[in-house]
């Protein structure tokens, strides 16, 4: 994606969540627009957008993503939580589970996919909600 591109995309994005009330920030840097999420308990989770191109067409689309849990070379995935999330993918409808590699450890995320092009605010709220309920379902059956 050009730079041109990835500051349109990222000023579309930022158009919608403002349209939706939605509080974030731009990370230019990072080619994102990034929105914290507390829960009744207090905990917090960024909820990541995305630029991003999908089908074999390469259309403009965004990522709506939550990192979960990190993990790494001296703390592996167990086995049995891959399963899980297999196991929970098959039942999830707006949302997937996933595993993010980054350079020294690997995230396990929440994320959906949807069209830039068609994004509008009541679409990306939804968005947002279903990968914020998907991390939190997650959490509190790993305890976590």
């Amino acid at each position: 994606m050009s730079t041109d591109e990835l500051e349109r995309s990222l000023e579309r994005i930022h158009e919608v969540a403002q349209l939706a009330g939605i509080r974030g920030v731009v990370d230019r840097e990072q080619g994102m627009f990034r929105a914290e999420y507390q829960f009744d308990d207090g905990r917090e989770l960024a909820v990541l957008v995305q630029p991003t191109r999908m089908g074999e067409d390469g259309m403009l689309a965004v990522t709506v993503s939550c990192p979960i849990l990190q993990f790494s070379e001296q703390k592996p995935i167990p086995d049995d939580m891959a399963m899980e999330l297999l196991r929970r993918n098959e039942r999830m409808f707006y949302a997937r589970y996933g595993i993010r590699d980054l350079e020294d450890a690997s995230l396990v995320v929440a994320s959906v996919d949807h069209p830039l092009e068609t994004l509008d605010a009541a679409e990306l709220e939804v968005l947002m909600v279903s990968v914020i309920r998907a991390a939190g379902d997650l959490m509190q059956a790993l305890g976590v």
